[in-house]
This record gives C-alpha cells, structure tokens and sequence, in this order.
C-alpha cells in the first residue's frame, strides 16, 4: 500500500524503497516455494520410474544370466550400491535428522563424494537433485 505523498522528495524515495522491497521479498518467496515444488514433483516422478524399473529388472533377471551364473549387470551393481548409499546419506539431511549445524564436516564431506560420483552418471539422474538440494543445504 503506497504511502501518502507529502510533497517532499524523501517521502517518496522511502515510499518506493518499502514497496520495492516488499515486491523483491514477496517474488523471492513465490520462486523458493516453486523451486520446492517442482523438485518434489521430479523426485515423485523418479520414484515412480525407478519401481517400474525395478519391478521389471526382476522379471528379467533370471532369463539374464550368464552360463557361469552371473547377472551381466553385476558390472553396474557397484555403481548402483554407490547410487545407493548417496541417496540414503543425502536423505537423513532431508529428514532433519542429521543438520547442516550440527553436522557440516558431515554434509561437506558427502557433496565432495558427489562431486566425485555425478560425472559418472547421465544429467537426467536423481543424484543431481539430492546434489542441488544438498548445496541448498549448505549455502542456506
């Protein structure tokens, strides 16, 4: 709500100064809640295609064996146990049960492993979103 012009040059720079501010804090706002949202639907999104993936990885998996009784993706398993394990550490910062106060060396240590990791893995992984908000973690 503008403020009530009095004529002097000062009132109206102050004037323009809170309802810039209040506009930048309002748009900051709405793009952190859109950012959160969209991030959850990819992670929905994700999960979804990681259990189909998954159920018919099972249904394929005995046809798939090798004659020495290997699945030929166990040269991947190492890869995927990485995966994995990323996942299940970036998570409990998610959860809240372990913080970016109380364990930084923690947090700081796991984006050095993702940093070592990604470049591994395709652009469109979920490991680039654990990334992401990780960093949002540490920067916040």
């Amino acid at each position: 709500m503008p403020t009530r012009n009095t004529g002097n040059p000062a009132d109206l720079v102050s004037s323009y100064a809170i309802n810039t501010a209040t506009a930048a804090g309002i748009t900051e706002a709405i793009g952190w809640v859109s950012v959160d949202h969209f991030l959850k639907e990819q992670q929905a999104d994700t999960s979804n295609t990681n259990e189909k993936t998954d159920n018919s990885t099972k249904k394929d998996s005995d046809s798939s064996k090798n004659t020495d009784g290997k699945n030929p993706s166990e040269v991947s398993e190492s890869k995927t146990d990485l995966e994995k394990e990323l996942h299940r550490r970036a998570d409990a910062f998610f959860k809240g049960e372990k913080t970016y106060e109380a364990n930084n060396d923690e947090l700081q240590q796991l984006l050095t492993e993702f940093d070592g990791a990604l470049p591994n893995y395709p652009n469109d992984n979920p490991l680039y979103a654990d990334y992401d908000r990780l960093t949002h973690l540490a920067w916040a």
